[in-house]
């Protein structure tokens, strides 16, 4: 049996900007209405915190309030930290379920494309805190551990919706799919990496502008929106490309087995 053709990096790249350019403008409605919901909330949370800092500033003076950092700021930020990241994670799996759509030659509207994540939405926010905590705490460690980790978790968004996997399985199955192509994925983990952090980066550097010259404040914030939402389609269509890839090559590679097994039992 001849031997699958393994995908190579360009070739993941412009099939995603395919999908990404076919179905950009209901995939960034939909990113654009979460990018505002999570700059709201963050806004949100540091109005909260430096509220309640003044509030005790005002009671128990300033000394005061180097004791109240770990409490209720803490919390107040952990809580709105929670929320933005349950608005980016249900976004990010709408844009999968509607570009798999896309892929399979079909259209979906976004409240069918809601149903089928909201029957696996309460899975699909525990496995995301499972591997953001374990890709956290690689990242802590010269940040190698936390890309190798989140090379192994990279599709499991797309392998629990659409294999209908628990947490664990669903985190186990990424992981085996990703070594079958380990080197790309890994390519494309620190790719996406790159592609997520960079709204935040330009937005630090239109908020460094601000502060020296006459651009309109609030500048920054609207950045970070646009880009946000016009990115995160794209890692979707990364993501989803790369696992439809990693399914192939994990397929090709089962049969591959089989027909030597039998070979061998022929013998």
């Amino acid at each position: 049996m001849s031997r699958m053709h393994v995908p190579k990096f360009n070739e993941i790249f412009f099939k995603s900007v395919e999908l990404y350019k076919d179905n950009f403008k209901q995939l960034f409605v939909i990113t654009l209405i979460a990018s505002v919901i999570r700059e709201l909330l963050q806004v949100a949370s540091s109005n909260a915190g430096m509220q309640h800092l003044m509030e005790v500033a005002q009671k128990q003076g300033m000394e005061a309030v180097q004791t109240q950092i770990d409490s209720k700021v803490l919390l107040t930020l952990i809580f709105f930290g929670c929320l933005s990241g349950l608005v980016w994670l249900i976004a990010h799996a709408l844009c999968v379920v509607m570009l798999n759509e896309s892929w399979q030659g079909r259209k979906i509207s976004w409240r069918s494309a809601m149903k089928l994540i909201w029957s696996c939405l309460v899975i699909l926010i525990f496995s995301s805190l499972v591997a953001k905590f374990l890709i956290g705490f690689g990242l802590m460690f010269y940040m190698i551990p936390g890309l190798i980790i989140g090379t192994f978790f990279f599709v499991y968004i797309p392998v629990i919706i659409f294999e209908n996997k628990s947490v664990f399985s669903g985190l186990k199955r990424s992981s085996i799919l990703a070594r079958g192509n380990f080197w790309l994925t890994l390519w494309m983990c620190f790719f996406t990496l790159i592609l997520m952090i960079f709204p935040d980066l330009v937005g630090a550097v239109v908020r460094g502008q601000e502060a020296v010259s006459d651009v309109s404040v609030g500048m920054d914030e609207v950045v970070v929106i646009f880009l946000s939402a016009t990115l995160m389609p794209f890692v979707a269509a990364l993501v989803l490309t790369q696992y439809h890839a990693l399914k192939s090559i994990y397929r090709n590679n089962r049969l591959e087995q089989e027909a030597q097994s039998e070979t061998e039992k022929n013998r």
